[in-house]
């Protein structure tokens, strides 16, 4: 049989061709291989982001992928000492996220919170704010001394402004001789409010005590319902030194003074004569009359 030598060469070489082929592509006997997938972090984010100090956070890691056998431990860092986040948190294996607690404290601050992994920061700004909590002040009345029919104005003072919908201030009196309403509202964006004592008749000279409470603080007025109030600016002294007391009459004093008598129970404290309270006091314009309802002398 005649074997055409041209033929079977062509064929020879085809084979060797393919099988070179093969092996050049990877597709030979042998498995083909890729490059493993490196795992980073993807983000970090913190919400809410503004918040009023004192107030928790939660924040979120997120990796590229899935966290490898043992977990992704991350590093945490924040800029601010007012701001604490955990220093290590652990992404378990499997997973590609994790939340972890973020603890403020009544401070303003704008705070960087940092991540690391892999070689990876990332990081999210957090802002606290404080805010002013508006507490009970003071609480003062027009006037030391009052008589029934005169009603008398309180006055209640914050220490900051009323939030929206305003403050609710309760209010109470020692006697039902001053009647007080049960509380009094300072309206939202205030510090001030004004408030009526309506003064009932009373046979003797009454002492009233007007106290209003807010969150837990109370602050304390007199009043002496009566004729007149007395008062001595400090209740102890040094022996020699002098202290002045304070006469409050309810109404005006009438035309020449009103002539108010003094005594003491004891020698080493004697008042200084008696006072006169003035009836009328002219200023630089003479069509203005002022008249008096307070005077104070020396104690020696």
């Amino acid at each position: 049989m005649h074997v055409n030598p041209i033929r079977v060469v062509t064929r020879r070489a085809a084979g060797a061709a393919f099988l070179a082929c093969l092996i050049a592509s990877g597709c030979a006997d042998s498995a083909a291989t890729t490059a493993p997938t490196v795992v980073t972090l993807a983000s970090v984010v913190v919400s809410p982001s503004s918040v009023a100090g004192g107030t928790a956070v939660t924040g979120v890691l997120t990796l590229t992928g899935i966290a490898p056998a043992g977990g992704a431990a991350v590093t945490l860092a924040s800029s601010s000492a007012s701001v604490t986040v955990p220093p290590t948190v652990t992404i378990p294996e499997g997973s590609n996220s994790l939340t972890f607690a973020i603890a403020t404290t009544s401070v303003a601050a704008t705070t960087t919170i940092t991540a690391t992994y892999a070689g990876a920061n990332q990081t999210a700004t957090l802002v606290t704010t404080v805010l002013t909590v508006p507490a009970l002040q003071t609480l003062f009345l027009s006037t030391a001394v009052a008589v029934a029919g005169v009603p008398v104005q309180g006055t209640i003072t914050l220490t900051a402004p009323a939030p929206a919908g305003g403050l609710s201030v309760s209010l109470a009196s020692s006697t039902p001789a001053a009647v007080v309403p049960a509380n009094v509202v300072v309206s939202s964006g205030n510090t001030i409010q004004t408030f009526a004592i309506n003064i009932s008749p009373s046979a003797t000279a009454t002492a009233a005590t007007i106290t209003a409470t807010y969150a837990g603080a109370a602050r304390n007025a007199a009043l002496t319902i009566g004729q007149l109030a007395l008062s001595i600016g400090l209740a102890s002294v040094p022996g020699g030194l002098p202290a002045t007391g304070l006469v409050s009459l309810p109404t005006p004093a009438p035309d020449g003074g009103a002539l108010i008598a003094l005594a003491s129970n004891a020698p080493q404290a004697a008042g200084g004569g008696r006072p006169r309270v003035a009836a009328v006091q002219r200023t630089r314009m003479p069509v203005l009359r002022v008249r008096d309802t307070v005077r104070s002398w020396p104690c020696e």
